[in-house]
């Protein structure tokens, strides 16, 4: 049997010419299409190799343009006599200036096959992904980032209030659902002992005298308070579902029970005429509806997005924006209610707003709404004509955790909007965030602050997850604000602050999500609330990840790792290993989520691309090292690193992209792709990309 002669790809093709017969030349473009079509399962290493071999000829394109540029750029500075700028770091009078930097980068923008649009800021991981030496070229063309089989959330077509809900019922119908005393006081009572960040907009002994009203005559309830006694009910069910637990008197499964309950509160507030005439709790319902539809999603959802943007504009309807104690008709309770729930806001809108690289829809400069105090709930009287002063914050009071974290936001959301602006910031500026920073992170009470894992072990789950959050929090901060200066880094030393910064917080971040995968495991402490981790952590840990792999893809050698900025305490602490360690072991965590998520599978599978170009010849799967103790020894409780008054960082560093040469003498290489497999690959009809 003789089998078919390949091309040998020569022009003209040898094994044409023997047979005296004429060649046929496809273009690039047909070639990929006709690939594109016939792409179905298929061989893992050679994956990887497709995929190495794009990002390497991106690699090549991006120097050479870069390279272009700066001739043309040299020629013109050479003509004028600028002399060049001088370097003196973050703390001399040269520092870089916006005019010196290559402008905003204006985030990315996918069009879909159905001819919709969809941005995200330069900060957003997916934005970081698409600049890794093209990851994917053809992210969108292709719909590499879609699953061939995406695992299904639970109600993917938005928030349950944004669609039609069918005919509503009436009040009798909606008060036979209340299930009875019994079970809607565990319900309550676990909301409540929980201790839900959600929790801080209630006084309870108010809310007690509320309820117990309600018992006395269900008939006789307005419609705003039915919503939020649903609401909460509905998050009740839910931290049953959270720790694995049934319900009393099997009342029925947790997750039906949720849905059944989150239904009759959005009802209720369609009901009430919320968005035309908002009134007494319809606001706190408004936000337990959009706390019900976030823990339902294991992804970031924009309905989520769009619902925050409506009750924050209800609530600047109703005046929440605005310190109360300028308004007499407001009783000083009130008042104090008022800024706890509005303090939830400005969280809530930071952190959907940052979830999907969008700009932050409240503006402070509208606003003068004062913190909350540190009070607790026995501090409160109703009747009151005056409030308490502020208690400590090194007493744990209820509010506590929404002052302190309301500090870190109101950082981070002068860092975002920042970032999200059309204008590039000076280094100066960028400084001065960082100090603001790093200043509100200093100022965390001790017990909130985390701490090594030995040190830990007698706090409790709800205490730990609080620490967590609030370190998440700062080292997200930090990554988003030295984003745009860690990539001028590369070429410029003047902002290697920045890129030093940046990559120790997202070695960080990744360190805790090692943590956390340990500690959500079955026998760990976190076992129990694992559902802790959701969609807002996830995104914390791809900004990491994506940083980690920018970091790596500007390495051209181990040279670069040795990096030390002469009398200063600056060290690029970590070396090209121990970022692919990072990397094996943040994996191990998203393969966990991706039966679930359809971010935590993309994460897997971007990461899968950096980990074959970069450790292709050991396995990813690896088992989570104990800890990885070892490596990440090194604890961020000791704040970020800091100049010396009157050291500078040095002025020339070596580049972390050198010439193309080593790339292209890999291109040629005739081993770099084995032709005859990729032949027998690519026209298998199973063939599919999936990101």
């Amino acid at each position: 049997m003789r089998y078919p002669l390949r091309c040998d790809r020569t022009e003209p093709c040898s094994n044409c010419v023997s047979r005296k017969v004429s060649c046929v030349y496809a273009t690039g473009s047909q070639r990929r299409a006709a690939g594109i079509q016939r792409r179905g399962g298929g061989n893992d290493h050679l994956d990887a190799r497709l995929i190495r071999l794009e990002q390497l000829v991106g690699m090549i394109a991006d120097q050479r343009k870069t390279s272009d540029a700066d001739s043309v750029d040299d020629s013109s500075k050479g003509s004028q006599g600028n002399p060049s700028h001088g370097t003196s770091g973050p703390h001399g009078s040269n520092s870089p200036s916006a005019e010196e930097s290559q402008g905003v980068l204006p985030g990315r923008m996918v069009t879909n096959n159905s001819n919709q649009t969809v941005y995200v800021s330069a900060v957003h991981w997916a934005a970081i992904c698409n600049e890794i030496a093209l990851v994917r070229e053809n992210l969108e063309e292709d719909g590499f980032h879609e699953s061939p089989n995406p695992p299904a959330s639970i109600e993917p077509s938005g928030p349950l209030l944004l669609r039609c809900v069918g005919p509503l019922p009436d009040l009798e119908d909606v008060l036979a659902d209340i299930p009875s005393r019994g079970i809607c006081d565990n319900l309550v009572a676990r909301f409540f002992l929980m201790g839900e960040p959600a929790t801080a907009m209630f006084h309870a002994p108010s809310f007690q005298q509320y309820y117990n009203q309600f018992w006395l005559d269900p008939t006789d309830v307005s419609l705003p308070w039915l919503a939020l006694l649903f609401g909460i009910l509905s998050i009740g069910a839910f931290l049953y579902l959270r720790s694995q637990e049934d319900l009393p008197s099997s009342f029925g499964h947790p997750a039906q029970v949720m849905q059944s309950f989150h239904k009759r509160s959005t009802e209720c507030l369609i009901m009430s005429n919320y968005s035309t005439s908002p009134s007494t709790f319809t606001i706190e319902a408004l936000l337990l509806n959009i706390q019900n539809e976030f823990v339902r999603q294991p992804d970031a959802q924009v309905g989520i997005w769009v619902l925050t943007g409506v009750a924050i504009r209800l609530a600047m309807r109703m005046g929440y924006h605005r310190d109360a104690q300028h308004y007499p008709g407001i009783s000083p309770f009130q008042a104090e209610m008022r800024r706890r729930i509005w303090a939830m806001m400005l969280q809530g809108d930071m952190l959907t707003s940052c979830q999907l690289g969008l700009p932050l829809i409240i503006q402070e400069s509208h606003c003068d709404t004062q913190s909350p105090r540190n009070l607790f709930d026995e501090d409160l009287n109703p009747h009151a004509t005056e409030l308490p002063q502020s208690r400590p914050e090194t007493e744990s009071t209820p509010i506590i955790y929404t002052i302190v974290k309301g500090r870190l936001a109101a950082a981070f959301r002068a860092i975002f909007n920042q970032v999200s602006s059309t204008k590039v910031a000076t280094f100066q500026e960028v400084m001065a965030l960082d100090k603001q920073l790093n200043l509100a992170h200093q100022s965390l009470p001790k017990h909130l602050r985390i701490s090594n894992p030995e040190d830990a072990i007698t706090v409790s789950p709800r205490l730990l997850m609080r620490r967590y959050n609030l370190e998440l929090l700062y080292q997200k901060a930090r990554c988003v604000l030295h984003r745009h200066h860690m990539t001028e880094a590369f070429a410029n030393s003047d902002y290697t602050y920045s890129r030093l910064v940046c990559v120790e917080a997202a070695m960080a971040l990744l360190r805790h999500q090692a943590r956390i995968f340990e500690q959500v495991q079955v026998g760990g402490r976190l076992f129990r609330d694992k559902w802790f981790i959701s969609s807002l952590e996830r995104h914390d840990f791809l900004l990491a990840s994506m940083i980690v792999c920018l970091e790596l893809n500007s390495r051209s050698d181990e040279k670069v790792d040795q990096l030390n900025l002469t009398g200063s305490h600056m060290p690029l602490h970590y070396s090209r290993d121990e970022m692919i360690m990072a990397l094996q072991n943040t994996r191990l965590s998203w393969d966990d989520s991706s039966k679930n998520s359809k971010e935590a599978m993309q994460a897997s599978n971007i990461l899968g691309v950096m980990l074959d170009k970069y450790f292709p010849k050991r396995q990813h799967d690896v088992p989570l090292p104990q800890l990885v103790d070892d490596f990440f020894e090194t604890t961020i409780s000791n704040g970020p690193p800091t100049f010396s008054q009157g050291n500078s960082i040095p002025q020339t560093i070596a580049s972390p992209i050198s010439g193309g040469e080593g790339l292209v003498a890999a291109l040629n290489s005739p081993g770099f792709v084995n032709w005859d497999l990729w032949d027998a690959h690519m026209s298998r009809s199973d063939r599919e990309m999936d990101f």
